[in-house]
């Protein structure tokens, strides 16, 4: 796994860096390699939301994922498309679509719906919560509510961004994802 991230990250560094500037660059690297913790995707449909312009539903087809439904306002970059990304230009707004993995980065999307209506419908989870002023109670609750029921902190910037990995009736430590 992480030689399939390195080479990922290799053939498309500077692409990012010219997209979205240095710092941004750092933070997309620390998110991918929180998911490359996560042995996870090898045959599943991932519903992407918040798929920016392409970067995350092509690292998940890399991953092994079957097909990969992503949402996101931005136009898809040619250099990321792949026949089982399918993509929407737009936002996602908020009804169900079956998929294997639904994960949820857009900054505000987290909070279209209660927390517990993602858990219920769908097994597996990465979701990152980001932390505003208008939901900081949803935000709080949203946190007890999965690290109650089992989710794995990936990655944390300060209290502002919270990544989680969540998979419902999960008996397993995040050690137990990785290769």
């Amino acid at each position: 796994m992480k030689n399939k991230l390195t080479d990922f990250i290799d053939k498309l560094k500077y692409r990012i860096m010219l997209l979205n500037g240095n710092e941004e660059f750092n933070i997309m690297i620390d998110i991918f390699k929180s998911y490359a913790k996560l042995d996870i995707y090898k045959g599943k449909t991932i519903l992407d939301i918040g798929a920016d312009f392409g970067l995350s539903p092509f690292f998940f087809i890399q991953m092994g994922a079957k097909r990969v439904i992503a949402y996101s306002p931005l136009r898809q970059r040619k250099w990321l498309k792949h026949p089982d990304i399918e993509w929407h230009r737009g936002y996602w707004q908020g009804e169900y679509i079956k998929a294997d993995i639904l994960k949820i980065d857009c900054e505000g999307c987290e909070y279209i719906h209660p927390v517990e209506w993602y858990m219920k419908n769908y097994n597996e989870l990465l979701y990152a919560i980001h932390y505003d002023t208008i939901h900081s109670y949803e935000y709080y609750n949203y946190i007890k509510t999965l690290e109650n029921d089992g989710a794995v902190l990936l990655l944390g910037y300060g209290a502002k961004e919270l990544l989680y990995y969540w998979k419902r009736n999960a008996n397993k430590r995040l050690s137990d994802y990785n290769d």
